[in-house]
């Protein structure tokens, strides 16, 4: 009796230890799908990027912002149509960088909606990728938009503001504090970095980002005679709209009877505009979890006002921590201070991609670019949906299909697609235009003429004789021969009404529709590959490679399957035949132990794929699926880790985490991550199981 109560205590109090481990892991805000924390330990996904950046800076440190948010989703709300200035890209990046979705671009006229008081567009997805992941930004200078901004005394200097002022409007002049002293713009940056914990290096970055290097009418004091004598060095307040300066100096000019909602506001005074909008930052951004310049301009946090993602974004500009980031490091290396201790900070995504997310292609405009592409009812791969950043579309289709229609529609309807059999026809419009008049052509009000008067049956307006010029528009409402001339009855716009009226073909010069269709193409077993390239009017083009992939006929003789899997392997792994899992492989296992261990029979071969991945290196996690191949024959197992039960590849806290759920009901594990965590094999998950689980992790 006394063994089992003193093991029923062990096991109580084991529990209570992981529980109280785990207990921190809790969501920020409900729009999070998972959990938000943080942690030192380095995701596998930036492991190779981070390990290179400690190497060689031992003093830096890391930590992991874990969002809870999947990576799709991320992108999707930062590019949402209904929130076109949610991320912009400047008119100086090239027209790809820029959203082409329907309120954003005009395909007939190759224009695109301006916001932000102009020279801004909504941002394409693929540029909003690239700027949003972590991976493209692991080097000395870009890894800085991820510095922790708070302020720390034995790093901001005054002489490192000075650096970051050096050749802008505020380089070596002064202001005047509140005590009435006559201060360096630099002093005041470090004054306001001591009263808002914020650090005086991203203040000064901040307002030379916001307002130029030469200032602005936020910074002069003299916009307008409304906001004469009011400051605005941070453009707070100043949101996309006509005037979005007028809106901020608005912001600044008021004066809020909460002191804790002032800010010191209102700003008369450059000195004041600067400490107090430091404090709003510091308060709004940094003092609240959004403590970088990435987590400043991408609201992955929630947290400021608990319930929504994605809305407290401090800038629009796409580019603008990647800039400020930069800036930063200039500042750190003139100082020689890049050795120094900083921390950064990392947000981790769920379910990001393999590969590093590029920027798109450059390209002047979309008259080359195609707006779909058709293989048939077939989806084509990466997607029927173009993107800018691809050129190389895929599709497999059955044996049994022998023949395909391809069509392909450009962006602007002027451009030409080749490459692809397509059958033009040309008709008359009922649309066209005058030509060939040396004055005014002469409206009548019937069809021809009897005498020399030129005035006969002349179409009067406001009691005048209507004439109308070369390249009106009209409309062909009908036409009549008279004395073996051909007359058209037209409509078209005068003086701001539409007439109807009759004048002779001889001046009209109507359009012409050309309408394509498409024809089958033949295909042959395997691969059909098709050059398609789209030709804008300016001769600019841009080729779409297409591989339609025509499967080879089946082989109809029956195969032999092996009556065990013995005739695969002869591995020390458990081999579940029933659900093909292969189980209780080690924490840890490399991909050669794993192959060497499976001990393949003589003529049989393995894979192993992550997702759709190809696994040839590093180690193997659960979820990973094991292909045998025999005698032509594939045999495809689940592959378990003892204590990788989230299938990350690695054991941790976060498959405790998961045992936890299932053990309070809050989410079940199933399938072969069930096996991973049933490290004691009783079929079932409890308390046990997670302290099997923390042992491995302190082992």
């Amino acid at each position: 009796m006394r063994v089992f109560l003193k093991r029923t205590f062990s096991l109580v109090l084991a529990f209570l230890m992981v529980f109280s481990l785990v207990s921190f892991i809790e969501p920020i805000n409900t729009e999070a799908a998972a959990s938000q924390y943080v942690s030192s330990t380095v995701p596998s996904v930036y492991k190779t990027y981070i390990n290179a950046l400690k190497k060689a800076h031992p003093n830096w440190k890391f930590e992991f912002f874990y969002t809870g948010l999947k990576w799709s989703d991320v992108i999707a709300k930062e590019t949402d149509p209904s929130v076109p200035d949610r991320s912009l890209i400047s008119y100086v990046f090239p027209k790809s960088y820029r959203s082409i979705v329907s309120k954003s671009y005009n395909g007939s006229t190759d224009t695109y909606t301006s916001y932000d008081a102009g020279g801004w567009y909504m941002a394409a997805a693929e540029t909003v990728s690239y700027y949003m992941d972590p991976r493209n930004f692991f080097t000395d200078v870009d890894i800085f938009q991820f510095e922790k901004l708070s302020y720390d005394e034995d790093i901001h200097t005054i002489d490192g503001v000075k650096a970051i002022l050096k050749g802008s409007f505020m380089d070596g002049k002064k202001i005047t504090n509140t005590s009435n002293k006559s201060i360096l713009y630099a002093q005041a940056y470090i004054d306001a970095a001591k009263h808002s914990n914020v650090s005086p290096y991203h203040l000064a970055a901040r307002t030379i980002q916001e307002v130029g290097k030469s200032g602005s009418g936020s910074t002069s004091g003299t916009y307008s005679e409304t906001y004469k004598g009011i400051y605005n060095f941070y453009n707070i307040g100043a949101y996309s709209g006509s005037n979005p300066i007028a809106n901020g100096l608005k912001w600044a000019s008021q004066k809020v009877s909460d002191p804790s909602k002032s800010y010191g506001r209102p700003w008369t005074s450059q000195y004041k505009s600067i400490v107090g909008g430091a404090t709003y930052i510091g308060e709004g951004y940094i003092n609240n979890k959004q403590n970088t310049l990435y987590l400043e301009k991408f609201d992955v946090v929630g947290e400021y006002n608990d319930t929504s993602l994605y809305t407290h974004q401090y800038m629009g500009n796409i580019t603008a921590a990647y800039t400020e980031g930069r800036s930063v490091y200039s500042t750190y290396k003139d100082l020689g201070a890049l050795d120094n201790a900083f921390t950064f900070v990392i947000p981790v995504y769920n379910s990001m991609p393999s590969k590093i997310s590029p920027l798109p292609i450059t390209a002047d405009s979309p008259w080359s670019w195609l707006k779909s592409l058709k293989v048939d009812t077939y989806t084509l791969s990466p997607s029927s949906t173009l993107q800018v950043t691809t050129n190389n579309y895929t599709v497999t289709v059955p044996n049994s299909v022998k023949k395909v229609t391809i069509s392909a529609e450009p962006y602007y309807s002027k451009a030409t697609v080749s490459g692809i059999p397509v059958t033009t026809t040309t008709s008359v419009a009922d649309t066209g235009k005058v030509v060939n008049v040396n004055s005014n052509l002469r409206v009548r009000t019937s069809a021809g003429v009897s005498s020399p008067d030129e005035n006969e049956n002349r179409l009067k307006y406001k009691g005048e004789y209507v004439g109308i010029k070369n390249g009106t528009a009209i409309k062909k409402l009908g036409e009549q021969t008279v004395n073996k001339t051909v007359w058209y009855q037209i409509s078209f716009s005068y003086s701001g009404t539409t007439l109807k009226g009759w004048v002779s073909s001889n001046y009209i010069e109507m359009d012409t529709v050309t309408t394509s269709s498409y024809s089958k193409v033949s295909l042959k077993e395997g691969k059909n590959t098709y050059n398609i390239k789209v030709t804008s009017p300016s001769g600019s083009s841009r080729t779409y490679v297409l591989t339609i992939t025509r499967q080879e006929a089946e082989d109809t003789t029956p195969p032999s399957e092996p009556t065990t899997n013995t005739d695969l392997f002869s591995t020390k792994y458990k081999v579940d035949e029933k659900n093909k899992y292969i189980l209780s492989v080690s924490d840890k296992t490399s991909y050669s132990s794993f192959i060497k261990a499976l001990g393949l029979t003589e003529g049989a071969s393995a894979t192993v794929k992550d997702g759709k991945d190809a696994v040839t290196k590093g180690n193997i996690s659960t979820g990973m699926t094991l292909t045998v191949t025999k005698a032509g024959i594939d045999y495809v197992y689940k592959i378990g880790v003892i204590g990788d039960v989230n299938g990350d590849g690695e054991t941790n806290i976060l498959d405790i985490v998961k045992v936890r759920n299932h053990i309070l009901n809050t989410k079940k594990i199933s399938g072969v991550n069930f096996n991973a965590a049933d490290i004691n094999g009783d079929a079932a998950l409890d308390i046990r199981d997670i302290v099997k689980i923390r042992n491995i992790i302190l082992a």
